[in-house]
């Protein structure tokens, strides 16, 4: 997916076949089709954790921009790309801009990473 068909108003949840964990600062996620392990770093782990429950590509630009010093273009160009990158591992899905009232994603009881 590039990031022209991602726009603003797109919501993004993670992806239920998936399970992840935080070690240290960053994040380790396992797409459990695959089963390729991603590591993200400190930004695209706060991304991570704030789409366990569906938000809007703005929402996620807003908290990025509220947490960093970052400009608005910046953040958004880097934001879409991210987005775009977990979307094409199959990690997140990124939906036309209409909520779903999703509940938070039900992890496995099984072993975690």
């Amino acid at each position: 997916m590039s990031d022209s068909r991602v726009s603003l108003e797109a919501t993004v949840v993670v992806s239920t076949e998936q399970i992840a964990c935080d070690v240290g600062d960053e994040t380790v996620v396992l797409n459990l089709k695959d089963g390729i392990y991603y590591s993200l770093n400190p930004v695209a782990s706060l991304v991570w954790k704030s789409i366990q429950n569906e938000k809007t590509v703005s929402e996620l630009r807003d908290i990025l921009v509220n947490e960093y010093d970052v400009t608005l273009e910046a953040c958004t160009e880097d934001l879409l790309a991210l987005l775009s990158e977990l979307a094409t591992w199959r990690l997140v899905e990124i939906g036309n801009g209409k909520r779903n009232g999703s509940a938070p994603i039900k992890r496995g009881t099984g072993d975690r990473l």
